[in-house]
């Protein structure tokens, strides 16, 4: 599950907000539920993420886009505006908190510190880290890898024909897995292999 977390600083201990996105279908093209959480751990908002393409954006893309998803709940009131944020993105879950971070991101408190909420400044910082601007690029595109045959038959993937986010969680998640001998080419996958990884089976 992918659990992002607001600080005040890298070693604060308690967030001021917190969200879980976890996936609900096994699908390349996926749904996603979304809670929010106050500092008491009590649920302030949940929504559905819907359709959105696995692996097609860095983790920070899939963050904002379930604070987006999250955007018509007014929970929190706008607070802690003069401070600077540390904004964590990785594996955890609300019980058991933070396993691995994958992202750290840090939103310096802003000038003149008035008229944003702690929502929208952690909104801003995670497209900002994703796409370079304070808002949400262009829905994504599903990934779309061409799956080749070598003589005898077999299906492959080439690692240099898929995007570069998701083939570093790709690589990662084949480490130590028996990869195909094509002639003529390097660094292959069997294609049952990726399309796996695209629903969240690998």
């Amino acid at each position: 599950m992918l659990l992002i977390e607001a600080h005040l600083s890298a070693t604060s201990a308690v967030p001021l907000l917190r969200v879980t996105v976890g996936r609900l279908t096994d699908e390349p093209v996926a749904d996603y539920a979304v809670h929010e959480y106050g500092q008491s751990e009590a649920l302030v908002a949940e929504a559905r993420l819907r359709s959105y393409p696995r692996w097609s954006e860095p983790e920070t893309g899939l963050a904002a886009r379930a604070l987006d998803a999250l955007w018509p709940h007014d929970g929190l009131a706008p607070a802690t505006s003069v401070y600077s944020l540390v904004i964590a993105v990785g594996f955890g879950s609300v019980n058991n908190g933070m396993r691995r971070i994958l992202k750290r991101v840090e939103a310096p408190a802003p000038v003149p510190a008035i008229g944003t909420n702690l929502r929208e400044r952690v909104f801003r910082a995670l497209c900002n880290d994703a796409w370079g601007t304070d808002h949400l690029s262009a829905w994504p595109a599903a990934i779309n890898v061409p799956v080749r045959r070598s003589e005898d038959g077999l299906a492959y993937v080439r690692f240099a024909d898929i995007p570069l986010v998701a083939r570093a969680a790709f690589v990662e998640r084949m480490h130590g897995s028996t990869r195909p001998l094509i002639p003529g080419e390097s660094d292959c996958a069997y294609a049952w292999d990726f399309r796996d990884f695209l629903a969240g089976r690998r």
